[in-house]
């Protein structure tokens, strides 16, 4: 009976992880991200035409890009904001994260509203941003 209770729960803890690793991977569906931007009252942006995809495609230095979304909104005398660039595939995304992590976004750390992340990638996912407007994204928290 102990040996099936032990089973029993050492399981439960597995499926429970797998829950929380699922929950907590950034929604892949650029319209659902743009619609809780908008609800969080962010002024948005979403590219997904050929031609100025190809041209972000020029002036970026990557390649297969799906679609961008940047948004922002003013907290006072800051801003809080997130570029997302979407990735056709996964090695693409790869290849532009290591491009694009060390360029500068042309602001000074003093004009954001909260800590300023990096760019990071996810998946298809390559991001930069504010945590706040990471959090607004409905994709996890960043403490």
């Amino acid at each position: 009976m102990k040996r099936t209770v032990k089973i029993l729960a050492v399981s439960l803890v597995f499926v429970m992880l797998a829950m929380l690793l699922v929950a907590c991977r950034p929604n892949r569906d650029y319209n659902k991200a743009k619609e809780n931007l908008e609800k969080n009252g962010y002024s948005v942006e979403l590219t997904i035409k050929s031609t100025e995809i190809a041209a972000f495609e020029a002036s970026a230095e990557v390649e297969n890009v799906d679609a961008v979304l940047v948004a922002y909104k003013e907290v006072g005398d800051k801003l809080d904001g997130i570029t997302i660039i979407y990735f056709k595939d996964v090695s693409s995304a790869k290849k532009a994260v290591e491009q694009l992590k060390d360029e500068s976004v042309g602001l000074s750390v003093d004009a954001f509203n909260s800590e300023y992340v990096k760019c990071s990638r996810s998946g298809k996912l390559v991001y930069t941003g504010t945590k706040n407007a990471i959090n607004d994204t409905g994709w996890f928290f960043l403490p």
